[in-house]
């Protein structure tokens, strides 16, 4: 039972871990062909009206539904690709894990998907 759980809460830490990476790939993905700096501004905007999110509304893919994919300010559509790309690499993660097990193999594997 206590293995079941230790299980159960490593796999909810590296889903987790992997929608922070994802987030974070979803900006390298915006910026870098941009030629825009990855660390500035240091928080998101809105591409739209280019406001800056708070921080509750830059949590992965619980702020697209919880904006009804809007920015809650100006009302125009969240790209679906965002939070696509946040489930898709958290997903993966989880799969690396599940398959290796929890270890450098599958931090290797994460690191390098």
């Amino acid at each position: 039972m206590i293995a079941l759980q230790a299980r159960t809460l490593g796999l909810a830490w590296v889903a987790l871990t992997g929608l922070a990476v994802g987030s974070f790939l979803n900006v390298l993905v915006y910026r870098l062909p941009r030629g825009f700096s990855v660390s500035l501004p240091s928080r998101s905007i809105c591409l739209s009206c280019k406001r800056k999110l708070c921080w509750y509304e830059n949590i992965p893919i619980l702020s697209y539904l919880f904006l009804v994919g809007k920015c809650s300010q100006c009302k125009k559509p969240i790209g679906l690709r965002y939070p696509l790309i946040e489930a898709l690499t958290s997903m993966v993660f989880v799969a690396i894990e599940m398959h290796y097990g929890y270890n450098l193999v599958s931090f290797y594997y994460c690191l390098f998907s």
